[in-house]
């Protein structure tokens, strides 16, 4: 009997103590993880401020190290006024270091950015992580309102695609986000980000909204790419798969299904002129799935459109049927192993004497604002200050566009061939700021998607 009752005690007293200590480990990771998101989010978490001409603070918003090397993603309204006003940025650090930062690549309808700080290096980053589900547990960090660091601890409550028709996606989470938030990295229990905090719906204040990395990470890597990160790079932006001794060459690779025969590369220049230079191929061909390297460093026009801001160049292909293929390539923005594909192919070209069948234009407003003047002109007519006739009727919101009939504009119908000639539309918005598009007939889409990228700041004509 009193053994029994001896068993029973020491059994009950063992379970406590198990439980015990299961509790006191338990408490002790959750506080060892605590130590680690608060850790990695102070030290990667930045205040982003845009800088008027009098040195003062305008507006600010939030940011985080994605790199080694100074990288910093954010939201594109955070840095906006730097493209409108010319505004400098300046990044401020948890611990009170201040740098000067400059834009990498951006998306402003995504509503992302990628800035870098100049001539310094941070070593704590955050990584990606693509992999998010309902009631996921994350982490938020800012600095909104009184411009302090705030960290926030919540979950992924709703996946909101196509908010509202306006075609983005979001997920909605249990943090209330302020002003000053945005920007701001979101991270999971990896410490991986999965989301930059983006907004708050004013109509429904239990929803805020963070961007899903996983929709944009590709162009996080490549930010990370083009700047000479180590961090990582998956293989398929850095085309490290191709065997080569050389961090300098770009490839084309030939997936039209068809033999290509020719192969230009074209500067601005030179489409004006209709001058295509050499032909890459020399007298051989480019089997279907067989690429090209190219030395850009063999071409002084080539490599000055690379050392260039914002260069651009034509990658000009015709096949085996006299077909022609046409890629914009932005060397600066868009990967270095080039795929032409079939859509590429430019039905509206005659391979022999280049000229255009007739169709309508057809510009769309995306830079956000609303157009009151739209006009197309060319270099003459800029030179002497001339813009000429108001295509618009009526006002261009954001998103509408405008079909142009080039049999009615004089500018377009006195010349015989098109495929020779460039243009430029200029659009004027509500509040007297200019976008400038400039546009090949012969090499360009006829659908024209006039962007916050065309903005000019301080235009005069």
């Amino acid at each position: 009997m009193k053994q029994r009752e001896f068993s029973r005690m020491w059994g009950k007293r063992l379970r406590c103590t198990l439980f015990l200590l299961f509790f006191i480990l338990a408490a002790s990771n959750m506080v060892a993880a605590n130590n680690e998101v608060r850790d990695l989010l102070v030290d990667a978490t930045v205040r982003i401020d845009s800088i008027d001409s009098a040195g003062e603070v305008f507006s600010y918003g939030s940011g985080f190290f994605i790199a080694e090397n100074g990288l910093i993603c954010t939201n594109f309204h955070v840095i906006e006024d730097h493209f409108r006003d010319g505004y400098t940025l300046e990044v401020q650090t948890n611990y009170g270091e201040s740098f000067d930062a400059v834009p990498i690549v951006w998306n402003y309808e995504r509503d992302w950015a990628v800035i870098q700080i100049e001539g310094a290096f941070h070593e704590q980053y955050i990584d990606f992580g693509t992999d998010i589900d309902l009631l996921d547990d994350i982490w938020a960090a800012g600095y909104p309102v009184t411009g302090n660091l705030k960290i926030t601890e919540g979950t992924i409550n709703a996946y909101q695609p196509d908010f509202m028709g306006y075609g983005q996606n979001f997920y909605d989470v249990s943090i209330n986000f302020d002003s000053g938030n945005s920007g701001g990295p979101v991270i999971n229990e990896y410490l991986e980000a999965i989301g930059i905090v983006v907004a708050y719906y004013t109509e429904a204040r239990a929803m805020d909204f963070i961007i899903p990395i996983e929709e944009i990470v590709d162009e996080l890597y490549w930010a990370r790419y083009i700047t000479g990160s180590d961090a990582f790079v998956p293989q398929y932006i850095s085309g490290d798969y191709y065997s080569t001794n050389s961090d300098e060459v770009f490839y084309v690779t030939n997936f039209t299904g068809y033999e290509i025969s020719y192969l230009y590369i074209l500067d601005e220049k030179m489409v004006a002129l209709d001058d295509w230079g050499e032909d890459l191929l020399g007298a051989g061909i480019l089997p279907e799935n067989s690429w090209i390297t190219i030395d850009p460093y063999e071409y002084h026009y080539i490599q000055d459109q690379i050392d260039g801001v914002l260069g651009e160049l034509i990658i000009l292909a015709i096949d085996i049927d006299g077909d022609m293929y046409i890629r914009e390539w932005f060397p600066d923005l868009d990967p270095w192993d080039i795929e032409l594909t079939m859509d590429d192919i430019e039905y509206y070209w005659d391979s022999e004497d280049k000229i255009l069948t007739d169709e309508s234009i057809t510009v769309t407003n995306h830079t956000g604002y609303t157009f009151e003047g739209l006009y197309l002109t060319d270099g003459d007519m800029l030179d002497s200050g001339i813009l000429g006739e108001n295509l618009l009727s009526s006002l261009m919101h954001e998103g509408m566009s405008q079909i142009i009939d080039p049999q009615e504009i004089d500018l377009l119908t006195e010349i015989e061939d098109l495929s020779y000639e460039y243009f430029y539309l200029i659009a004027i918005d509500d509040e007297g700021d200019y976008y400038v598009h400039m546009w090949f007939p012969g090499l360009d889409s006829w659908d024209i998607e006039m962007s916050f990228e065309d903005y000019e700041s301080n235009y005069q004509l």
